[in-house]
């Protein structure tokens, strides 16, 4: 396993993790919600080419740009939840990719918790109205919502009849706030190999934002 530190006004921003030849983790940021320098907490995840964003916060672009990617580089979004440090660099994608009918939807996946309220709470305001028509979610995005206690196998979604890379993607719910009388998920990843590589790293786990639970 190896480690790459790129400089970025003289500080550490970006770094990447080898998980052998069929997967990389880039993280595009590793600041808060309000940082200038470090970009919010967003990630991304190359399986061999096929290139998903783990959260698409606001300044997504400038951290895409910052590793030499761009809107049209995107193949999939995996959204851990709803604060704009991790979804407001939506509209953008949805926007740029909509008017671009070369290249095909990116497919978005998420919790069927947090499926309607991305829409209802979060981006129709900006991206329901279109000249002649009202739109929707599915118009912008190949939505791909994953059930309670659901595995999502990557070769299905990437149309391949063999096992896409060996990698299971499943969603793990864990709190993020607790507003006295509701709580606010997040979604974590849980990564597993199909068929374990020796020598190489065959489970991983992000668990985006959420309160320490040692249980």
């Amino acid at each position: 396993m190896g480690w790459e530190y790129p400089l970025h006004y003289g500080t550490i921003r970006i770094s990447k993790i080898n998980l052998g030849v069929i997967m990389k983790l880039t993280v595009l940021g590793a600041g808060s919600a309000f940082s200038m320098i470090q970009y919010q907490s967003n990630f991304l995840l190359d399986f061999d080419g096929y290139k998903m964003l783990f959260d698409c916060g606001s300044d997504i672009r400038w951290a895409m740009h910052d590793v030499k990617l761009g809107v049209n580089d995107i193949d999939g979004i995996y959204i851990s939840h709803l604060h704009a440090d991790h979804i407001g660099g939506l509209e953008w994608v949805a926007l740029n990719r909509f008017f671009n009918k070369s290249l095909p939807k990116v497919d978005l996946y998420i919790s069927e918790y947090l499926v309607d309220d991305l829409w209802s709470d979060c981006l129709k305001g900006g991206l329901s109205t279109y000249q002649g028509a009202v739109l929707g979610l599915n118009d912008y995005f190949n939505v791909i919502v994953i059930p309670e206690n659901g595995t999502i196998p990557l070769h299905k979604i990437v149309g391949l009849d063999h096992d896409y890379l060996g990698w299971d993607l499943t969603p793990v719910q864990t709190v993020h706030v607790m507003s006295g009388y509701k709580i606010m998920p997040s979604f974590g990843i849980l990564l597993n190999r199909n068929k374990e590589i020796k020598d190489k790293v065959n489970t991983l786990y992000i668990t985006a934002d959420t309160q320490y639970s040692p249980y």
